[in-house]
């Protein structure tokens, strides 16, 4: 066995889709299932199964998951380690960050503060969506990541959350659309067109949207979806749709988008914000985990 044949199978494990796999890998999709399928065979035992349909791992499967997961893991971080030392670079962490000015100002504050206080210490940051941090960081790519609690629902016990800022939703509409008024309610808004972060950014933004209207007794008639939080506020401005999202994801620097508190009891779908790691990182990591969390909400 090799380890591009590993890879693979953690790949479509993480994303049970050979498509999703090949996607992920830059890969045509009969690559990673012939490379799977030899995997099976020099292992001697089947490692995914369908059932009504959809991707499974075997007991087996799951057994090897684990493992392997783990090994790509400390495989990612001992090569990273010796790139640093060959070209004599300090401890680096690795960060995973929604691109949400919330986020990402706290974030330039933690990095500026350590920076000072511990100059062998160095950062990398990289942006993506809920759903890209999560496969970086379980696939070792990243040390830690900061996103939404219940977008990273699946994690094994290997890893590790700390929440710090909590989130209410809210409707977000701007000044300049047609149906704006002080007071109003996500049912009055039925007819107008909603607008939703997509699948392939967000594994719950749908769900919970979708979720709150049915509480309300009515479902949106007109959805457009967005692939990232930066496009669907200019859409907002323009004032032709509104969101029912968490308004610290938004600049709104001139203040012409308005927040308007769900007449229900938000509580009852509320989030926070949180940062999540291996346990095994969590010494390495400390300082950067002491500061980031020491003006919790």
């Amino acid at each position: 066995m090799t380890i591009t044949q590993i890879r693979y199978f953690v790949e479509v494990s993480n994303q049970m889709s050979y498509t999703k796999a090949a996607q992920s890998l830059y890969v045509v999709q009969q690559v990673v299932s012939k490379q799977v399928k030899r995997l099976e065979e020099e292992v001697g035992c089947q490692l995914f199964e369908r059932q009504s349909g959809s991707l499974c791992l075997t007991e087996a499967g799951q057994i090897l998951h684990d493992f392997w997961g783990r090994m790509l893991q400390e495989q990612e971080e001992a090569l990273w380690r010796a790139r640093c030392a060959t070209q004599g670079i300090g401890r680096t962490v690795r960060v995973g960050a929604l691109a949400i000015s919330t986020i990402q100002d706290r974030l330039a504050e933690t990095i500026s503060v350590l920076s000072e206080q511990q100059p062998n210490q160095h950062f990398t940051v990289s942006s993506d969506s809920y759903r890209g941090l999560y496969q970086k960081l379980v696939s070792g790519q990243l040390d830690c990541i900061i996103s939404l609690e219940d977008e990273n629902t699946g994690l094994s016990d290997d890893f590790e959350e700390q929440p710090f800022l909590e989130l209410w939703p809210s409707i977000v509409i701007a000044r300049s659309h047609p149906l704006y008024r002080e007071g109003v309610t996500a049912k009055e808004l039925a007819n107008t067109t909603f607008y939703i972060l997509s699948s392939n950014f967000s594994w719950h933004a749908e769900h919970n949207t979708l979720k709150y209207c049915s509480m309300c007794g009515f479902m949106p008639r007109h959805i457009e979806y967005f692939d990232d939080v930066g496009s669907m506020e200019m859409a907002l401005y323009a004032g032709t749709g509104i969101s029912i999202i968490y308004a610290e994801f938004f600049r709104n620097p001139a203040g012409r988008l308005m927040v308007v508190p769900l007449e229900d009891n938000p509580r009852k779908i509320s989030t926070q914000f949180s940062v999540t790691y291996r346990k095994n990182q969590k010494d390495r990591l400390a300082p950067f985990l002491a500061e980031l969390l020491k003006n919790r909400n």
